[in-house]
């Protein structure tokens, strides 16, 4: 039995006044992205998890899942091919807050 692979592409743009925060976790690797600028993050992994997003203020946390690898794209260039590996991802817990 083979498991399915599950491919997400979220595109971020910039329209604030302020550089932004991007964590993308559970890796831990932060990017800054200038104002009025775009990035792609691509995701590939099993079909039984997605990416998720936490937005604040001034950051934006991106949350792979089990198994799950990530990149980043800006202005039609890899700045990141990191997380290559199947990492054991705990679950997410989301509060009602």
């Amino acid at each position: 039995m083979t498991m399915m692979n599950y491919e997400a592409t979220v595109q971020i743009r910039n329209k604030s006044e302020r550089e932004i925060e991007i964590a993308i976790e559970p890796w831990g690797d932060v990017f800054l992205l200038a104002k009025n600028k775009k990035v792609s993050i691509e995701s590939r992994g099993p079909a039984n998890g997605s990416p998720e997003l936490e937005i604040q203020a001034n950051k934006i946390t991106y949350y792979g899942w089990v198994g799950s690898t990530v990149r980043f794209i800006q202005d039609g260039k890899e700045i990141s091919a990191t997380h290559t590996t199947s990492l054991p991802i705990p679950s997410i817990p989301f509060s009602s807050e």
